[in-house]
């Protein structure tokens, strides 16, 4: 269960704002949670609340995987929103551009308008390499962290047999 479906649980059930970032700070310990809040938490996490509240235990393999492949998602469908974002304004400053050079005379654009109309694909072309950039760095992590997988996994399967 990703954080967002959390804060969505949760303002479902307490008619309440939770938000994915509210979720992030429950889980860091910034924020602290009420007896209604951990009652619905721990229900979707298939946990009793004693689990939930036992800061002690650590985390299992299985457990850090799945939020990590929970993280990893939300990122990458966040990098697929702004990617189509970036799209819609690259197009939206195309049109812009057209109707004003069509127009220059006849429509009263104010200038930081025109100026920054100018720079909008300059602008979405920095974003763009900036969201290679993550992407690539998001491959990379993944790369390793499978490996890490495989080798903990090949840990177990010879402690199993020894």
């Amino acid at each position: 269960m990703t954080q967002t479906e959390l804060a969505r649980r949760l303002n479902e059930t307490l008619e309440a704002k939770y938000y994915q970032t509210t979720i992030g700070r429950i889980e860091s310990g910034e924020r602290s949670i009420s007896l209604p809040e951990a009652a619905i938490i721990s229900e979707a996490l298939n946990v009793s609340i004693t689990q939930l509240a036992d800061l002690s235990a650590p985390p299992s393999v299985e457990r850090l995987c799945a939020n990590y492949g929970a993280r990893i998602n939300d990122v990458t469908n966040s990098l697929a929103s702004v990617a189509f974002n970036l799209r819609n304004a690259e197009n939206y400053a195309s049109t812009l551009q057209e109707r004003i050079k069509a127009n220059h005379n006849k429509l009263s654009v104010p200038k930081y308008m025109v100026t920054l109309v100018e720079h909008t694909p300059d602008e979405i072309a920095a974003y763009e390499s900036m969201l290679i950039s993550i992407e690539k760095m998001i491959e990379h992590t993944n790369f390793f962290w499978r490996r890490w997988l495989v080798e903990i996994n090949a840990e177990d399967d010879q402690s199993e047999d020894g």
